[in-house]
């Protein structure tokens, strides 16, 4: 069943996957072209430029994680609903919502699928998508992108995620959840705030986690060692950490993190986050502020 011609923008970020991100937007453009439709391929960092790919009916992202996370709050200006075509390392919202590289299924989201809509957060005013942390996996991304040079895979994260292991950048904060305490800062700690369930390698700390539900779930994990933080990736991956009695989970619209030591180590999506001024982090939700077009192959 062919739709009416739409007009499509492909972001392709040519540094994915070694060059994989700009093969799956040609790929998709061709595919798409053939259909009818009206297809414009733009750079990621182009389409953050006011103005730049017009209004279109969709934005398609060809790339990771950390490209939607640029491109969000032009999504949000637009309106327009948004598809991923993943080509990064662990490509969580593509995870998420059964989106694949197959362009034939893109095609068949825009023919047969449906628009739905789920929550972003914002740290500070900037949006994300999946998650923000502080603490080691943060310290990796850091870490990362100060080496960083062209392309990254999988195993560019190797010396990175050592390095974090033998000297763990924890963090002391106290975290309020819609103005309720949480935790405090005299422990050093892993934190998460997370919209989805997924998360890298598979750790998936908040297993409760939605981007439908107005809120945003917290996870602290008390760490004051590298062993300890070690254990706590461990016990996240056998999904084994909600049964211990140190961790603390939480929900709500609104956090307030206030970092008892400077600079912390912040990621979202996984991409690095500066230390905020004052150590002050605030963070709210947006619910319903992103558009995605789901395949017919997804079920909430």
């Amino acid at each position: 069943m062919r739709t009416e011609p739409k007009r499509i923008l492909v972001l392709a970020n040519a540094d994915s996957g070694a060059g994989r991100g700009l093969r799956l937007a040609e790929r998709a453009r061709a595919k798409l072209t053939d259909a009818g439709h009206e297809v414009e391929l733009l750079a990621p960092r182009a389409f953050t430029d006011d103005g730049a790919g017009g209004s279109p009916d969709l934005v398609v992202v060809s790339g990771g994680d950390g490209s939607i996370h640029y491109a969000l709050p032009r999504l949000i200006e637009l309106g327009s609903p948004l598809y991923h075509l993943p080509a990064g390392t662990e490509n969580l919202v593509a995870r998420s919502f059964s989106m694949t590289s197959d362009p034939r299924r893109l095609l068949g989201a825009i023919e047969r699928g449906r628009d739905l809509k789920i929550d972003l957060g914002t740290a500070n005013g900037r949006p994300f998508a999946i998650m923000l942390s502080a603490g080691p996996d943060a310290g990796v991304i850091h870490r990362l992108a100060a080496k960083r040079e062209g392309t990254i895979t999988k195993l560019s994260y190797a010396g990175p995620v050592l390095r974090e292991a033998v000297s763990p950048r924890l963090v002391r904060a106290s975290v309020s959840v819609d103005g309720r305490e949480a935790v405090g800062p005299e422990k050093r700690a892993i934190l998460l705030v997370a919209n989805l369930r997924r998360y890298g390698a598979g750790l998936d700390p908040a297993l409760l986690a939605s981007p439908h539900d107005g809120k945003l779930d917290m996870v602290w994990l008390p760490a004051k060692n590298a062993p300890k933080a070690l254990g706590w990736a461990i016990a996240c991956r056998l999904r084994q950490h909600g049964r211990l009695p140190a961790s603390v989970f939480d929900t709500g619209s609104s956090m307030r993190i206030e970092f008892a030591e400077m600079p912390a180590m912040l990621q979202a999506d996984g991409e690095p986050l500066p230390t905020p001024d004052e150590g002050l982090l605030t963070i709210e939700t947006l619910p319903g502020a992103l558009t995605l077009r789901v395949p017919p192959e997804h079920n909430d």
